[in-house]
């Protein structure tokens, strides 16, 4: 029986296969405080038959993927020929296209649309006239419903399918087929359908934008009827300074927030502040897609890759997996105007396609702030664009940093004939980064402690310094606990008691590496070795901190326990 355990969220997408394949219909989508839908189970109900396991596209990834890294897609640049299609897409219209091709065959198209209380959700078109339903990009995680289901039911009708969805929404439809359709669908129907994703940054949460959708009803006093993410009336652009939002409002007319950074949801979905667990660790990024006919995308860096297909009207990208996603171009090629180039100049600027989005450190700190205070507090702390640009600049930094040590540190390994693999080199950063919260948390706790001295010289206290060296350690005990969470460790939990655990460990930490191995080794080195008491403590320093570390990182910040992602009943 498969169990998304509270602390290992990021190993479900919210694909929702599991839910579509139960036969016993004992498996619920809920939703979590954050906003994201797990599955959970009527234990009284479950049969233990084991197929919401079998179809998970995570836990079953090995069993679909097929390593082929060097065979790399046909990649197509351009834009839909008719104006009209072009300006009301996203980028150049190669969703319009391929939607047309399909039902231009009689067939049926799947994909998200925002219903008129602004849910994402996936549904079905079968005109050309209602695909407006489906045109543009939607910033938040769409519910799939039972779509799965449904896909099945026309495929093996011997009608033509297009599904278009997120890369983990395109995996579940997959697996949900390949288990449940094994015996009843052959391999011609199964060529009726034609699966299309795009390269994918992350889905932010939909309690988030339904919380911004309330809070823009509130500020205009009307209600939201459309929400364009991306508005190209002033032209697109990869920087976004040209593009931005339009909000829809039932008696006032239109709103558009532009350039971009106006709008403070776009903002945070930017800075990676609320995206789903899944996504800081996405199981679906790389090449080759086995779950997909056809990748579309922004074709950013399109200026450098190939100029002659830039007029800042928008141009698609479009990667054909096999030849079945050639075969569906080849059918309306003569509506696009296109170019082959090369795929890897080409997704350069698209570095979705292969890398998952970095966590937020602020993101706990978001949530938990979101569930205990006014929207409009939340949003101005997190969701403006001083808050993007100032993490922004810091993970710059960051990089900048990182690359200097690399820089000096790789001709060292190599004389020592040491070649770090990537997970050492993180745990290592790691290290630097607590080191120089370790920094910061000793000139902290020295201010403190002369401030208190200060503070305290007229009252006449026997045990003054006493008071200051409490006062000290209990203050920057409480700075590192809260960098450390931030930019050093992250975990993805966020719960209220968790949280008071691992600060209460860190004290714990702090006081055996402060007090009691601090006083252990400088009597060693005063008493022991006769070593100046003024230099005993920077001495202390190469043992304290790395002993810290480990504590902090294997104890105070361990997940509970070692259990599995997905646990059993």
């Amino acid at each position: 029986m498969i169990q998304i355990l509270p602390d290992k969220k990021q190993k479900c997408c919210g694909c929702s296969a599991c839910s579509q394949i139960c036969p016993q219909k004992c498996i619920s989508i809920a939703e979590d405080r954050e906003g994201f839908v797990y599955p959970e189970i009527d234990a009284d109900r479950c049969i233990k038959c084991n197929l919401c396991e079998k179809v998970c596209p995570i836990i079953r990834k090995q069993d679909f993927y097929v390593p082929d890294k060097e065979k790399l897609p046909k990649t197509i640049g351009g834009w839909h020929k008719n104006e009209a299609v072009r300006f009301e897409s996203s980028s150049g219209g190669a969703f319009t296209l391929f939607a047309e091709s399909i039902l231009k065959q009689g067939g049926i198209v799947y994909g998200c649309t925002l219903d008129e209380d602004m849910h994402a959700k996936h549904i079905s078109v079968e005109c050309i006239e209602d695909l407006i339903k489906l045109k543009g990009s939607k910033y938040v995680q769409s519910d799939i419903g039972n779509i799965y289901k449904d896909v099945k039911e026309n495929i093996a009708n011997n009608r033509k399918v297009l599904f278009v969805g997120a890369p983990c929404q395109c995996a579940g439809l997959h697996s949900f087929l390949k288990v449940s359709g094994a015996s009843n669908i052959s391999m011609e129907q199964y060529n009726n359908l034609y699966t299309c994703d795009f390269i994918c940054h992350g889905v932010p949460s939909p309690k988030v934008f339904r919380s911004y959708i309330n809070f823009l009803e509130e500020k205009y006093q009307d209600k939201v009827v459309s929400f364009r993410f991306r508005n190209k009336d002033k032209g697109w652009s990869s920087i976004g300074l040209q593009m931005g939002t339009d909000i829809g409002l039932l008696n006032t007319g239109h709103k558009r927030l532009a350039p971009a950074f106006y709008d403070a949801y776009m903002n945070g979905f930017l800075d990676d502040v609320y995206l789903r667990p899944s996504c800081y660790k996405c199981e679906f990024k790389g090449l080759p897609k086995y779950y997909s006919d056809i990748t579309i995308a922004d074709f950013w860096g399109v200026k450098k890759a190939a100029p002659e297909l830039n007029d800042s009207k928008g141009t698609s990208l479009i990667l054909l997996h096999n030849e079945h996603g050639q075969e569906l171009f080849d059918l309306e090629k003569e509506n696009f105007f296109y170019k082959e180039v090369d795929f890897k100049s080409s997704v350069r600027k698209n570095k979705s396609l292969y890398k998952s989005a970095a966590r937020n450190p602020r993101r706990n700190s978001f949530f938990f702030e979101y569930e205990n205070l006014s929207f409009e507090k939340v949003k101005k702390k997190y969701m403006s664009a001083f808050s993007w640009a100032s993490h922004k600049m810091m993970k710059i930094a960051w990089t900048i940093l990182e690359n200097l040590i690399k820089f000096v540190l790789k001709p060292l390994l190599k004389l020592l004939h040491q070649d770090w693999n990537d997970a050492q080199w993180e745990g290592f950063l790691q290290f630097v980064k607590f080191a120089m919260v370790g920094v910061s948390n000793s000139a902290v706790s020295y201010t403190i402690n002369i401030s208190m001295l200060f503070l305290l010289k007229n009252a006449g206290l026997t045990y003054d310094y006493v008071i200051a060296n409490l006062t000290a350690f209990t203050l920057s005990v409480l700075w590192s606990y809260h960098w450390n969470s931030r930019y050093v460790f992250n975990p993805d939990i966020n719960e209220k008691y968790w949280r008071l655990r691992t600060l209460f460990k860190t004290y714990i930490s702090y006081a055996v590496t402060g007090i009691v191995l601090n006083n252990l080794l400088s009597t060693i080195w005063i008493q022991v070795l006769g070593i100046s008491k003024f230099i005993s403590p920077l001495l202390n320093l190469p043992f304290s901190i790395p002993t810290n570390f480990f504590m902090q990182k294997l104890w105070a910040y361990k997940e509970r326990g070692k259990r599995e992602a997905f646990g059993r009943k």
